[in-house]
């Protein structure tokens, strides 16, 4: 099961980052030059929401069925002492799960808005904080796209 897992939540990654990333980018526009806020709006945040936390579902039975991340949590003094090591013991998962918080709470703060820019800017600011935290908890070293 793991195998299978680790090639999904690899793939899946991107449609989810692309998503945060999309809505990020429609509402910094929006926001900018003063748009309306529209029911696309509130159905892109709500999609890539889903995305990522569908993802973030698969990275928690990743997690789970990991022989990697079971060896890591056997000795968490060692692991937490290499950098690898605590990133997918710990601050992976812990950015990826504020993450997906960050575009839980945006899509429903983003709507209670005064004002159609406060809308829009609200979202700017939790989709773009989701975004940082997804860059910073994405293993950039390891390889981008799995085969097998």
């Amino acid at each position: 099961m793991y195998e299978p897992l680790l090639f999904i939540h690899s793939w899946f990654r991107w449609f989810a980052f692309a998503g945060v990333l999309i809505v990020f980018l429609r509402e910094l526009r929006a926001a900018s030059l003063g748009a309306a806020w529209q029911p696309s709006d509130v159905t892109w945040m709500k999609g890539a929401a889903h995305a990522l936390t569908a993802q973030v579902a698969l990275g928690i039975l990743l997690y789970a069925t990991s022989p990697y991340i079971h060896g890591l949590l056997r000795d968490m003094k060692t692991t937490m002492g290499e950098h690898t090591a605590r990133f997918f013991a710990v601050e992976h998962g812990f950015a990826m799960l504020l993450a997906v918080g960050a575009t839980h709470m945006g899509a429903t703060i983003a709507q209670k808005g005064a004002s159609d820019k406060a809308k829009h800017t609200r979202a700017t600011i939790f989709f773009g904080v989701a975004g940082l935290l997804m860059v910073y908890g994405i293993p950039w070293w390891r390889p981008l796209l799995r085969f097998g």
